[in-house]
């Protein structure tokens, strides 16, 4: 039996529209994408900057996050408030626990301490294209 087709969701930084994530006039915010992810959905991202601390997936699969390229979708850690040093931004990025088939592509990952993409044993099929 094969997976159902992808089901698109599109995200902006900050949503438009209903927030449905059903097109780019009706767009996810990134908090709204990390909240509903669900297995078997490619998540278009806007060229845009968005602050993330952590994208947690947990027993999810078949996602895909697709940017616009990696000078222009860009996932950047959050400043600590207490110092704007960068060395001491304390972020984590897409961390993954029993995910299976997931794409990261056309984004850059910046910023972050600790790591960028973290991705446990338990997980399989993990691709990150540029």
């Amino acid at each position: 039996m094969y997976p159902p087709p992808p089901i698109a969701k599109y995200v902006t930084p900050h949503g438009t529209g209903d927030h449905s994530g059903s097109s780019w006039s009706n767009a996810y915010s990134l908090q709204d994408m990390i909240d509903g992810l669900a297995s078997n959905t490619t998540y278009n991202f806007i060229d845009s900057t968005f602050v993330v601390d952590s994208i947690f997936i947990s027993n999810l699969s078949g996602l895909s996050f697709i940017g616009k390229g990696i000078n222009k979708t860009i996932l950047q850690g959050q400043s600590n408030p207490f110092d704007d040093d960068p060395f001491l931004w304390s972020i984590k990025g897409f961390d993954l626990e029993n995910a299976d088939n997931i794409t990261i592509k056309d984004m850059q990952i910046r910023r972050f301490r600790g790591f960028g993409i973290r991705v446990d044993a338990a997980s399989s099929n993990f691709l990150c294209l540029q």
